[in-house]
């Protein structure tokens, strides 16, 4: 999608799973410094830095324009990842933004059942081959309170998004209609090798 909300050409011929992605930042510097700094040594400035931006980038979309999602879901870490780095850091962040927004947070419905090796390094083509069976959901437990039918979905970065395209795919099936990807930030276009 274009920085005016219409669909680029990639997407009309390719659609994503996913309906929509709101990313304040583009990851470059200082930013992916910032997530850097977050990501593996959970440094509470980056984190709140970071996680207010994208508080006020998501107030400023949602507004009176259209309706919030009914759920927030981080996109999940295999457990020994969460082991090896001592936290999860989309766990972190979509507990932020439910507090902040007062809106429901799923984080069990969601998980990856692979341990995939990390997708930083790999081209778009290697990264949809890594993720393809990474991910399950649970629908059973997704859709215990009532009918959920938009979810927000949160990352720290999007880069060729495979990632939310996997994730989506999945929740689609377990019967959501709209997702909506929330990110800390974008890898630009140029930057992405071999899509």
């Amino acid at each position: 999608m274009t920085a005016s909300g219409t669909l680029c050409g990639r997407c009309l011929k390719h659609p994503p799973a996913f309906d929509r992605t709101l990313c304040p930042l583009l990851y470059e510097f200082p930013v992916n410094w910032l997530i850097q700094n977050y990501k593996h040594h959970f440094d509470g400035c980056s984190f709140n830095i970071l996680s207010e931006l994208l508080l006020r980038h998501l107030q400023q979309h949602y507004g009176s324009r259209s309706p919030w999602p009914q759920l927030l879901i981080p996109v999940p870490l295999h457990p020994k990842r969460r082991f090896e780095r001592g936290f999860d850091q989309a766990a972190e962040l979509v507990q932020r933004l439910g507090n902040a927004l007062d809106l429901p947070v799923n984080t069990l419905s969601c998980k990856r059942r692979l341990d995939t090796p990390q997708q930083q390094g790999l081209d778009a083509k290697q990264r949809r081959r890594n993720l393809r069976h990474a991910f399950e959901v649970d629908a059973d437990s997704l859709q215990l309170h009532s009918k959920i039918s938009h979810v927000g979905l949160i990352d720290d970065v999007m880069t060729t998004g495979s990632t939310a395209q996997a994730l989506s795919r999945k929740l689609k099936a377990a019967g959501v209609e709209q997702i909506d990807i929330w990110c800390l930030a974008r890898t630009p276009r140029e930057r992405i090798k071999g899509i």
